[in-house]
């Protein structure tokens, strides 16, 4: 059985602790729609106005909010508003997945052990518990907790076999927040010239930066040489940005008339400025400062001298280098067994390769035709179906056209009617109600890269980023490398691409989130593609964590496969289409086929072996499923319609 998708308003009364009941401190609240996206809005219980977390005149007594609650049949949910008095609210959100709790969410609850419930949206866990904060909220990734200036939406479908009361746990809330928050105030990067001076002259190249800055070229054979030494740090302070760069520049020592000289259609020194900025790989990251520890090789920046003579580095240079290795037995063992893993939905593929794991980066390619955006919107569809957020980046499709497909895709066949266009040609539409449906379910879910900001791949990146870091989303789609500006990446196109799959890959272990991209192979004929067909060849092939080759079925083709490969060839037969698993990093499969048909009408393609369309969460008939069940929660869920109602 699995978890609605939907809100619920269902409160389960016996369940919620006394302790919270005793406090007048309670609201009720809805879901609204703002900008299509559901929030969760809390109301005054008398007025029904709209109600503050910072107004004691808008909240009421628990007695009065049932009483609301229920006399509105569950038009509304109820809530409790944290006034700093000593209660703390821990969330872990998108923490069930397949109907079980996460590996560290049932750790965070069996290690705070005080009253836990199901969230309303039945996809988070929500922890009460007494201990005292330093601050009002704090929020990393899926995990949050706050004491202050907010409210909780309070459900009562307690978890089985934690707590009825709310517990003093300060220690354990001091574990939470080192273990699994743990982002402490950080220095904001400098974004002044004067900023960007002090901060570089008390480096531990600063004395360096220092004597450029004054105009030395002390340790550089010319002063051309100097210039482009002091540009190169510059790029890493500022971040790259060229009107700080020539602002810090002007005011140095260094400057001189050559620097606004015309040269090639601008000035000799934006010249210089363009240079060092193509150049310079990594700027300045702000890090915690600490008092140096030789055991830990503690770097105070970021910044890496190209050009040192070890034999004559001072002692703060030498610890940098230092800093850039590490003993092995300092590195955490992995346990693979924790590893979060994504289906595809295609039962061989993920018996194979288990799906797709976090922290990965897969590549995938075929030619024009073969099926590559049809089975990875699949599989976006397959990783929301999972409760997993998605944003994609779709160089070719218009917006309105990639929804159109995923919407085909997500209604499946028997939600879809033929209409004809004037030219009498026949084509497929999502019926009305399912296409409405569909789309609120995928709402909060499915997001696309706005291709009005442009395609250069920077930009693309730290809006993944922001995507992964502030709202918990967890699978991107790069579809596909032609369509991005990487232009600044190499000169070489092909290096350009290895250098991205580079940068992919340290995204995807850094916010432990699944990565896919699409690059096209070298144009081949008359035979199935190979890894050394791919644009860039191992450049992208070696640094990525998987290569997935999607084949279109010809009768050469098949005949080939029942020849080398020696499968079935009444599985060959009947399909249209097949994955071939080209490189797995995690289980070493390789020269693995999947095979699959094609659906015209849904535009799915689905496992050979197990024809069987998926049901997505959207689908009444699901729900339907999850009905008969007799709940719509899971039986560790102590809710009223499960009948566990104790403590």
């Amino acid at each position: 059985m699995s978890i609605s998708d939907t809100y619920s308003y269902k409160v389960n009364y016996n369940e919620i602790p006394r302790h919270l009941k005793d406090m007048d401190r309670w609201i009720l609240w809805q879901i609204e729609y703002k900008n299509n996206k559901p929030t969760k809005v809390p109301k005054n219980a008398i007025t029904l106005n709209n109600a503050s977390s910072t107004g004691a005149g808008t909240w009421t007594t628990y007695v009065k909010a049932k009483e609301q609650h229920t006399k509105f049949n569950n038009k509304y949910g109820i809530g409790f508003v944290l006034d700093g008095t000593g209660i703390v609210a821990v969330d872990i959100d998108n923490c069930i997945k397949n109907n079980e709790l996460t590996s560290s969410a049932k750790d965070i609850i069996k290690k705070i052990n005080s009253y836990a419930e199901l969230s309303p949206s039945n996809h988070g866990v929500r922890i009460f518990c007494k201990a005292t904060l330093d601050f009002n909220t704090r929020k990393k990734g899926n995990y949050e907790i706050f004491n202050s200036k907010k409210y909780a939406t309070v459900t009562g479908n307690r978890i089985k076999d934690t707590l009825s009361n709310i517990e003093n746990r300060q220690k354990e809330i001091e574990w939470y927040i080192n273990k699994y928050i743990d982002v402490p105030e950080q220095p904001l990067k400098p974004t002044t010239p004067t900023e960007v001076i002090e901060l570089a002259s008390k480096s531990l190249t600063g004395q360096k930066f220092k004597d450029l800055f004054d105009g030395s070229n002390i340790g550089y054979p010319s002063s051309s040489e100097g210039d482009s030494a002091f540009l190169y740090m510059l790029a890493f302070w500022t971040d790259r940005n060229p009107i700080l760069m020539d602002s810090i520049y002007r005011t140095s020592g260094r400057m001189r008339e050559k620097w606004d000289r015309r040269q090639s259609g601008t000035t000799w020194g934006q010249l210089e400025i363009r240079k060092a900025i193509a150049n310079v790989r990594e700027t300045y990251e702000p890090v915690e400062r600490k008092d140096f520890d030789f055991n830990k090789y503690k770097s105070a920046t970021k910044y890496k001298e190209v050009k040192i003579d070890i034999t004559k580095a001072s002692d703060d240079e030498i610890i940098e280098i230092l800093s850039k290795a590490k003993s092995l037995a300092s590195v955490e063992p992995m346990d693979n067994s924790k590893l979060e893993f994504i289906l595809s939905g295609v039962d061989s593929f993920d018996k194979e390769v288990g799906g797709f794991c976090l922290g990965e980066c897969s590549v995938w390619t075929g030619v024009n035709g073969s099926g590559k955006s049809t089975i990875l919107s699949q599989m976006i569809l397959q990783s929301i179906n999972q409760g997993y957020k998605s944003l994609v980046y779709s160089g070719e499709l218009q917006d309105h056209k990639f929804q159109n497909w995923i919407n085909l895709q997500a209604a499946g066949s028997k939600h879809i009617e033929t209409k004809t266009s004037a030219q009498g040609k026949d084509f497929f539409v999502v019926k009305k109600f399912a296409r409405e449906r569909i789309m609120k379910w995928y709402a909060e879910k499915l997001f696309v890269y706005d291709n009005s900001n442009g395609f250069n791949y920077r930009d693309i990146i730290k809006v993944f980023e922001a995507y992964a870091h502030k709202l918990g989303f967890k699978v991107f789609l790069l579809d596909n490398f032609a369509k991005l500006d990487i232009s600044d990446l190499d000169k070489d196109y092909y290096r350009a691409q290895g250098k991205l799959i580079d940068e992919l890959c340290q995204f995807a272990q850094s916010y432990n989130v699944a990565v896919h991209c699409v690059s096209h192979p070298r144009k081949v004929h008359d035979r199935l593609i190979e890894k050394s067909d791919i644009s860039g060849t191992g450049d992208i092939t070696n640094r990525a964590d998987n290569v997935f080759a999607i084949h279109r079925l010809n009768t050469q083709n098949k005949e080939y496969l029942k020849s080398m490969f020696k499968i079935q060839s009444t599985i060959i037969e009947s399909s249209n289409n097949a994955i071939e698993i080209q490189k797995n990093r995690m289980f070493g499969t390789s020269d693995y086929f999947c095979f699959l048909k094609f659906n015209e009408r849904s535009k799915r393609l689905v496992d050979a072996r197990n024809p069987n369309e998926v049901l997505y969460g959207w689908d009444a008939e699901q729900k339907q499923m999850e009905m008969d069940n007799k709940s719509e929660y899971p039986n560790w869920v102590l809710s009223a319609e499960n009948q566990l109602l104790g403590g």
